[in-house]
């Protein structure tokens, strides 16, 4: 069954939808057209009397009771063949039996038939205009849904590149502080390492001082060694030449 778009369309007392057809509403309750066949086997039907098996007995299990339709339901079946109402149920079904024994059968009235056609194509045009409006606010939904999409994945774009960023920086700074730091500390050991010590002649005891510098042994003591690169020992041996 195709899709309906637009609501039902009416003509009082008729409406039509076509999910439920053509029909009329009686109280608050629907009550669509029945075709002939259905009709003819309502206003025909005889009770046939139980089942019996083969000694002439009723059988223990019977086929379900009939269910007859209700009054409305034949009155409305009435007014949507357009056929004289009536005060009965039983004068109902005996005007549909008589209609349907007619030479035409049960059909709809002229009047009845030109309402009907107009309803259905009064839907018709409503019904496109409905699937067309329908369409295009799908399309609008889908765009604006990816439109969102499309922002929410640039929002976390950046916020992932603002975080990226963050994290990076202390690192760099964290590396530059503890180069600096090094050096800081070469530097500081380079100015520790050089002293300076008295030069020891034969002709003074104590002359200008010179810059020392001291170096790591592989005994972990200082060797001394003058900028010019001549080494100088100072030590007991050179003290008691200088005292004779």
């Amino acid at each position: 069954m195709p899709i309906a778009y637009a609501p039902p369309v009416s003509s009082p007392p008729f409406f039509f939808y076509p999910p439920t057809g053509f029909y009329v509403v009686i109280g608050h309750t629907v009550y669509p057209q029945a075709s002939s066949d259905r009709i003819h086997s309502l206003v025909t039907y005889k009770d046939p009397g139980p089942v019996l098996n083969k000694a002439g007995k009723p059988k223990k299990h019977q086929p379900p009771p009939h269910q007859d339709e209700s009054t409305r339901f034949y009155m409305a079946q009435l007014q949507l063949y357009g056929l004289e109402p009536v005060n009965s149920k039983k004068a109902a079904k005996k005007a549909l039996l008589a209609a349907l024994q007619g030479p035409r059968g049960l059909c709809e009235s002229d009047e009845v038939d030109t309402i009907h056609m107009d309803m259905c194509q009064e839907y018709r045009e409503k019904d496109r205009a409905a699937e067309e409006e329908y369409i295009r606010e799908r399309r609008l939904e889908r765009s604006l849904r990816k439109e969102a999409k499309a922002e929410e994945t640039k929002k976390r774009q950046r916020e992932e590149a603002e975080s990226g960023m963050q994290v990076q920086a202390p690192s760099s700074k964290k590396t530059k502080s503890n180069k600096k730091s090094k050096g800081l500390g070469i530097s500081k050991l380079s100015d520790s390492s050089k002293t300076t010590v008295p030069k020891v002649t034969e002709e003074s005891e104590v002359s200008e001082p010179l810059p020392l510098q001291l170096a790591p042994s592989s005994a972990g003591e200082h060797v001394g060694k003058h900028e010019d690169g001549e080494g100088a020992k100072c030590d007991t041996e050179n003290e008691k030449g200088a005292e004779e």
